[in-house]
């Protein structure tokens, strides 16, 4: 099914296999987080609901949850605790929480949420929406910038010898791209392929050598820490 441009356009799109892929996942586990399966429902309701796209946000919001779950043991958050924080943002009128700069915590196996009356509530567990007032852990830190709502608007995804990959929904619909040149980082790593190798590439495009190294050690990252 298409999807209009004008109802994505600063949005972000992404097919399920390319939120997987940037997000470092498999394909089975995004479909099952986004659209469920027989055996669970889905975690993430997507934010566009013509087809199987997912939006920047979303994708942000699975970025956040594969770190949480990331723990191992008793400090491992299951991920129907995942599914009861995001039940009561809704209820709360908290949309995206997972995407939004100081709102979703973690302590321990348990998670909060705060609140815009100020409040911090426990979000999981037998002690949902119970007031928290102990220490907190914030969930993730350095790898978002956020507008002035507080809600994420850049995922910086990749630096290497000063050179970045940025996703920014408003620049190509969110595909991963080097903004000190304004390519995606695909259209480089490709090119490296075709030219044989990362001078030629560079000289074809007119950009510089540690421009396109970046662009390919990012996909050769995501590629050899697919899970």
């Amino acid at each position: 099914m298409v999807v209009a441009a004008e109802n994505v356009l600063g949005v972000g799109l992404y097919s399920i296999e390319e939120v997987a892929l940037y997000a470092r996942v498999s394909r089975k586990l995004a479909n099952r987080w986004f659209f469920g399966t027989n055996d669970g429902n889905a975690a993430i309701s997507p934010q566009l609901i013509d087809g199987k796209f997912i939006s920047f946000l979303d994708f942000v919001q699975m970025t956040a949850i594969r770190e949480i779950r990331q723990k191992k043991g008793a400090d491992r958050v299951p991920l129907e605790k995942i599914r009861q924080l995001l039940a009561i943002a809704h209820e709360q009128g908290v949309t995206h929480p997972f995407a939004r700069e100081n709102v979703t915590f973690r302590w321990h196996n348990e998670l909060g949420l705060a609140l815009p009356d100020g409040r911090l509530i426990e979000a999981s567990g037998k002690h949902r929406r119970a007031v928290y007032l102990k220490e907190i852990v914030m969930l993730y830190k350095g790898d978002l910038g956020y507008d002035s709502e507080g809600l994420a608007n850049l995922y910086h995804a990749w630096r290497w010898e000063g050179c970045a990959v940025d996703m920014n929904p408003h620049v190509r619909f969110g595909e991963p791209f080097l903004p000190s040149c304004g390519y995606s980082a695909q259209s480089l790593w490709e090119a490296a392929t075709d030219e044989g190798n990362v001078e030629a590439a560079a000289r074809a495009y007119g950009v510089e050598k540690k421009e396109v190294e970046a662009a390919c050690r990012y996909f050769d990252m995501l590629q050899g820490k697919a899970a």
